[in-house]
């Protein structure tokens, strides 16, 4: 069995550098992203892509400034795409926040009881809307209508049991 495979090749000098300059390379992300995990992607981003295109690197200047360069230009592009699509923030962190039932189904419920209370005698209406949907009492209903609060009770039961129906 060889160890061939189990041995990580030594870095060359373009990588070297490259993990030399990671702390430089960090605080421009931080710069440029104003955030931790920004600063983080961006210079997992810049590494990468300079790992890509070391072809290019023309060794005239300083490793670190052209990553720094190109992970100017990396954010340059977010910022721009984000400007022409908008900012997209993503729905796995938003979690329950966004989920609601939906509405329909109340609406359709509530249709339904207006139209039938709509049927009911006048005085069992009145009863029922302002006892039971907008919740005035009916000791203060029964003062306000001049008639005895077991009256008012009668009347929403009758209401509520025709509605049932």
């Amino acid at each position: 069995m060889s160890d061939h495979r189990l041995r990580r090749p030594e870095p060359g000098p373009f990588e070297a550098e490259l993990l030399a300059a990671l702390p430089y390379l960090k605080q421009v992300g931080r710069r440029l992203a104003r955030s931790e995990d920004g600063a983080d992607d961006l210079v997992q981003d810049g590494v990468e892509r300079a790992l890509r295109k070391r072809d290019r690197y023309r060794g005239d200047g300083s490793l670190q400034s052209w990553v720094a360069a190109i992970m100017t230009n990396i954010r340059r592009s977010e910022l721009r795409r984000n400007e022409r699509r908008g900012v997209h923030d993503d729905l796995d962190d938003c979690g329950e926040a966004i989920c609601v039932p939906p509405c329909q189904p109340a609406y359709f419920e509530a249709g339904r009881v207006w139209r039938k209370m709509r049927m009911l005698p006048g005085r069992d209406q009145r009863a029922l809307y302002f006892v039971g949907v907008r919740g005035e009492s009916h000791i203060d209903f029964a003062r306000r209508e001049g008639i005895a609060p077991g009256t008012v009770k009668s009347r929403l039961s009758r209401a509520r049991s025709r509605l049932a129906e």
